[in-house]
């Protein structure tokens, strides 16, 4: 669920990122249809974190940007250095300090351990079998947490790149061995995978034919790529496919499926040309498309500006200062965007049309509050385009929201400039419904 308030005045809200430049998206799209079912539940805001002992201040930073999941590994090796008895004095700190703000956690089970199969993957019987004892004996350990869905168990991070690449029933071996364990001890765990690099359609297909979805709870993937986060909403519909075909019936539910790994870095490149600025712009399109996408779960990668400058802060640490570190926009970005969407529930991409052509350019995104919302599901509403001059503040609460009209010149029309203090980037806003419906254009 994401967090903090959005103003009551507010019943529905849209929210889009659109690459035109500014005014040519100005085309009247007719009507707008509120048909489509509200889905059940949201996609909550995840993210990616390296270590068990987070510094003081730390979990507070993150929950308060909206955060409700963190993804971690934890080490094996670490945990069992003597075959059979394992340490879970890190492990243990964790899972409390997580539940001091409410944090889920996915925990990352690495399969190699020096102790078995010379410390690469493991890929033997033995290996395997230790594997699964390993995960059962974390299960059993935190079985409240397993049992209550607030600690979810991941099965190796990227393991199409490793040795279960080139062999996917070993890695259904894994999965099965692991996931009969784990629920040995908690049978309501949620056993969760592959976390494949990329959504490698052609592995995903050889995994779930040998049979890994009989055993896996939710199907998570890392879609990375270089190109605009829109690119991959369509990879997430043909996966959506994929995991129907091959989900065993008897499951009785529709497996989740998250965006489980996923990141640009806030570097100034001539190629990409990213900077901070419109990196915290391209975060904001990401878990944007992430939520239409209807993922369960969207993890950002990453926290820390220690892998490519790819994380919401900045380094060194400040120890003992309030907040630890220095925020990046994209901190900011994320923050506002949590508050905005905060009690709404997503319910479809709408079409937007330039010259009386569909724009697959335009992303409109309708969210709605589940309750308490005077629209009906099968109501159509002509939009009146709103006309304004000079200041106009907007009725959300606590964000600080101010905004310019600057009139287009096209008919009943009107931009408005707005700037998101807390995000320092500047948001292109046209507004419709002013005290009920927002649309919200980011612009590349």
């Amino acid at each position: 669920m994401l967090s903090r308030t959005l103003s009551a005045a507010a019943a529905m809200l849209v929210l889009a990122s659109c690459c035109h430049a500014l005014g040519t998206a100005t085309g009247n799209p007719g009507e707008i249809p509120f048909t489509s079912p509200v889905k059940d539940g949201d996609t909550a805001l995840a993210l990616n974190t390296h270590s068990l002992a987070p510094v003081e201040g730390e979990l507070k930073m993150i929950a308060a940007a909206g955060f409700t999941i963190i993804r971690t590994d934890v080490s094996w090796a670490e945990m069992e250095s003597t075959k059979g008895v394992y340490n879970f004095t890190a492990t243990d700190n964790y899972v409390a300090a997580l539940a001091v703000h409410g944090i889920t956690w996915v925990a990352i089970f690495g399969a190699s351990n020096p102790l078995y199969d010379q410390g690469v993957d493991v890929h033997t019987a033995g290996g395997i079998a230790a594997y699964g004892n390993w995960c059962a004996a974390t299960a059993l350990r935190y079985r409240s947490q397993v049992q209550a869905g607030v600690l979810l168990l991941e099965l190796v991070n990227e393991p199409n790149l490793g040795v279960y690449g080139d062999n996917a029933s070993l890695y259904a071996q894994l999965v099965a061995t692991a996931a009969i364990a784990v629920k040995s001890a908690a049978p309501a765990a949620e056993v969760i995978g592959p976390a494949s690099a990329n959504i490698d359609m052609s592995w995903l297909t050889s995994i779930f034919e040998a049979g890994a979805l009989n055993h896996l709870t939710q199907v998570t993937v890392h879609p990375y790529r270089s190109n605009s986060p829109e690119t991959a909403f369509a990879d997430f519909v043909a996966l959506r496919s994929l995991v129907d075909e091959y989900s065993p019936v008897a499951s009785g539910r529709r497996l989740a499926i998250n965006s489980g790994e996923w990141g640009y870095s806030s570097k100034a490149n001539p190629s990409t040309g990213l900077d901070e600025v419109s990196h915290a712009k391209i975060v904001a399109r990401q878990l944007l498309v992430t939520i239409a996408s209807q993922v369960g779960f969207s993890v950002y990668y990453d926290w820390r500006d220690d892998d490519g400058a790819m994380g919401l802060v900045r380094l060194p640490l400040h120890a003992g200062r309030a907040p630890p570190y220095d925020a990046k926009p994209a901190y900011n970005a994320s923050a506002v965007l949590a508050a905005a969407l905060h009690g709404f529930i997503f319910v479809e991409r709408l079409h937007v049309f330039q010259s009386g052509q569909n724009s697959e350019d335009d992303w409109v995104l309708l969210f709605r509050q589940p309750r308490g919302s005077s629209a009906s599901n099968h109501t159509r509403y002509e939009v009146p385009w709103a006309k304004f001059s000079g200041l106009l503040r907007l009725p959300i609460a606590g964000l600080g929201f101010a905004a310019s009209a600057l009139h287009t010149g096209y008919k009943r029309v009107t931009i408005l400039t707005l700037e998101l203090k807390h995000c320092g980037v500047c948001i292109l806003i046209r507004v419709l419904y002013i005290f009920t419906t927002i649309y919200i254009h980011t612009y590349r």
